[in-house]
């Protein structure tokens, strides 16, 4: 039997939550993905037990302070009822971020008098099932040969995480033609430039490279 350690406890001090690319995060109090399942039970007159489970249909709860801003939380709700939204919640610290497809709908709009904020709750379908999303580690570079090479010369670069590069750059000229070998290795032209200090930068998904000394002709 193994011991399995708590090693990534969730914790909600700080976090994202994007919906179609938009950033709500300012608006949003709390988010919280709920299974539920139903069982069923036979029993056979030879003392047979049989039980099942379907399979768990999902929501998420959100709490939102109302914002009544064309573009707050809020109206976004209301003018996307019923549209599927694209939706990442990324706690900052203690875990991976969880994706899943939402079905927007509506939440309270108004509430108590008082001096406090005034918040709704909304409780919004999931289409399938929420799924977790681990960190991706920005790139490295590692090493960049030739040296000194000029404007159109071609260097190969090494280091890891390469796989989707959207941008290789030498200091701040971003190159034009560049092809991603494989996760380690990156095949580059040397953009337009000045000669001298260039430092070599590789651009992901998940990142931005360190920035590797380079000197250019």
């Amino acid at each position: 039997m193994s011991t399995i350690p708590l090693t990534s406890p969730y914790s909600l001090k700080t976090a994202t939550l994007t919906i179609a690319g938009d950033d709500f995060t300012a608006a949003v109090t709390q988010v919280e993905f709920q299974p539920s399942t139903s069982s069923s039970t036979v029993r056979t007159i030879g003392g047979d037990v049989y039980k099942d489970s379907a399979i768990s249909e999902w929501s998420c709860a959100v709490g939102i302070v109302q914002d009544l801003h064309p573009s707050g939380l809020l109206r976004y709700l209301l003018d996307h009822e019923g549209e599927e939204k694209a939706v990442v919640f990324t706690p900052k610290v203690g875990g991976p971020g969880i994706a899943a497809t939402l079905v927007m709908s509506p939440g309270a709009i108004g509430g108590t008098a008082g001096p406090d904020r005034t918040t709704a709750s909304v409780n919004l379908a999931v289409v399938g099932k929420p799924v977790f999303v681990d960190a991706v580690a920005a790139p490295v570079v590692t090493s960049a040969t030739p040296g000194g090479a000029a404007v159109g010369a071609l260097v190969t670069i090494h280091g890891t995480g390469f796989t989707g590069a959207t941008s290789v750059a030498f200091g701040a000229v971003s190159a034009t033609v560049f092809t991603v070998l494989d996760d380690f290795t990156i095949v580059v032209s040397v953009p337009a430039g000045s000669a001298g200090s260039a430092p070599v930068t590789v651009v992901t998904p998940a990142g931005t490279s360190n920035a590797l000394p380079y000197t250019r002709a």
